[in-house]
């Protein structure tokens, strides 16, 4: 090994020589120190830039994802616009009717397949045999009886009643036809003339108990010392809020007919009439909440020229529908918030039934002691319809839903139409038929939540209808209840006269969770 390492080294034996090569070999060891040094400044520099490359990547990074929550949200964003855009624009040139067309119930019957053919009779062999025929015009309706008659009479002439063999002419019958005739409007002045009487033999007498001159008392008039009789005011405001014919437009009407009645002046009647049927406004309360059922909604409504208020801002229309069943009575009750204290205000004493929407005051009223809150199917079906029409192509799952809603509705409809079902046998059949098909509406909107995104229109009917249905299915309790408070609304929904009957009060039912 030695000798291995003596041939290795060969040193010099010369002492110079041997300084020489210990000095070289000094000079390439501070060569490669300083190669070493440069080189591991070099790796330092490379790591810092490696580090400096990796924190403006993992920036990148973070900005992206930012970028693409940021473009998944503004996504979301327009395809919820979409959806409102389609809403409104069918709102705005859509037909205002929720019936479905006949396509639409085309494709909602597909999810009926299997209960429509297995309900329906067995099929028979048929053959179809085609053919045209000229289609007939409807039968125009008989003018109603009550309608005044007027006979005018064209006959022949007295010349020509008499035969050419000169003998007189016999009437064997006649054949007559009507027409309508319209009475255009007409103005007349009632003069109320009272004479006064006095007696000449009492004149300047000095009994002053007993008056000198007699007269007799005024009529009662709606409005002291204005021109407008009780028949014209009552013209005037059926055409404004019946026939939705504007103050504006009757002044050119009544200009027409040759009288000036200016529109502030009718204005000024209707602010005067609402002061004095105050007394009958009290009665129609009273009524409404002595009943066992008040149903409830608002509306909006935009008022010009409000003291405080733009005219562009929004002011309330309340309606309150109760009292007897068989004589239900609507109150419209104006309000400038949509403020809860006002139907708070309103039904402060009522107990029974009240049927709404879900709105955040009626829900807290029916949580009130005797006050049970009857939920509205027609504002879910709303919710539902609304989605379909905000889908660029339809809504398949909204349409099965609404389906599954008509359902319920058709229950209702058929029983109402049985003539002679009593009230007890009219509940138990409903509940039988109807408690099944909101069981099973229940569970699909279960599902439904799983699969639908919250933010669409679909995800928010699914998470309003499931809050309400609950209280919704309270109506099967009482006889005189509908699915829904659309009564409240309009007058569409009426029951048939034979099956109205007085409501008797009855013990409230508890509450349902």
């Amino acid at each position: 090994m030695n000798e291995a390492a003596e041939k290795d080294i060969d040193l010099p034996d010369d002492i110079n020589e041997l300084k020489k090569l210990a000095h070289a070999q000094r000079n390439e060891i501070d060569e490669w120190k300083r190669a070493n040094e440069e080189k591991s400044g070099e790796l330092h520099r490379l790591h810092e830039q490696y580090q400096e490359t990796r924190r403006e990547y993992e920036k990148t990074a973070e900005e992206y994802t930012k970028t693409e929550n940021e473009y998944r949200k503004t996504l979301q964003e327009l395809s919820e616009l979409k959806e409102k855009y389609r809403v409104l624009r069918h709102t705005l040139f859509g037909r205002s009717s929720e019936k479905w067309s006949p396509d639409e119930r085309a494709q909602a019957s597909l999810f009926n397949e299997a209960e429509t053919y297995s309900e329906g009779p067995e099929e028979k062999q048929t053959e179809r045999i085609a053919y045209d025929r000229v289609k007939q015009r409807g039968k125009r309706k008989k003018i109603p009886e009550e309608i005044p008659r007027e006979e005018v009479v064209h006959d022949i002439s007295e010349e020509e009643k008499t035969c050419a063999c000169g003998k007189r002419l016999t009437r064997i019958g006649e054949e007559t036809s009507e027409k309508l005739e319209i009475i255009p409007a007409q103005m007349k002045v009632i003069r109320h003339i009272r004479p006064k009487y006095a007696c000449e033999g009492c004149e300047g007498a000095e009994d002053e108990s007993s008056s000198a001159v007699k007269i007799a008392p005024a009529p009662e008039q709606l409005m002291a010392k204005s021109i407008a009789s009780a028949g014209l005011i009552s013209y005037i405001v059926t055409s404004k809020y019946e026939d939705a014919l504007p103050l504006a437009r009757q002044e050119k009407i009544f200009n027409r007919i040759g009288v000036d009645i200016p529109r502030q002046s009718m204005a000024r009647w209707i602010m005067k009439l609402g002061e004095r049927l105050s007394p009958l406004l009290k009665t129609m309360d009273e009524r409404i909440l002595d009943g066992q059922i008040v149903q409830m909604d608002e509306t909006r409504i935009q008022v010009h020229n409000e003291p405080g208020k733009s005219d562009s801002s929004q002011s309330w229309m309340w309606v309150a529908r109760g009292g007897p069943p068989e004589r239900p009575i609507t109150r419209y009750m104006y309000h400038h918030t949509r403020e809860g204290a006002v139907a708070e205000r309103y039904l402060s004493d009522f107990t029974g039934y009240l049927q709404s929407d879900a709105y955040g005051p009626y829900n807290k009223i029916g949580e009130c002691e005797g006050v049970v809150h009857i939920g509205c199917l027609a504002h879910a079906r709303r919710k539902f319809d609304e989605a379909d029409r905000a889908a660029s192509k339809g809504s398949a799952a909204s349409k099965e839903i609404l389906s599954m809603i008509n359902k319920i509705y058709r229950v209702e409809r058929e029983l109402r139409a049985v003539e002679g079902l009593s009230e007890d046998e009219f509940l138990r059949q409903r509940r039988e038929k109807a408690e099944p098909l909101f069981t099973k509406l229940e569970r699909h909107l279960e599902k439904k939540v799983e699969q639908v995104p919250p933010s669409t229109a679909l995800g928010k009917a699914i998470a309003y209808s499931s809050s309400v249905l609950p209280k919704v299915r309270r109506y099967l309790d009482l006889y005189h209840l509908t699915p829904d408070n659309n009564a409240a609304l309009s007058s569409g929904y009426r029951y048939p006269q034979d099956s109205v009957k007085p409501l008797q009060k009855k013990e409230l039912p508890k509450r349902v969770a």
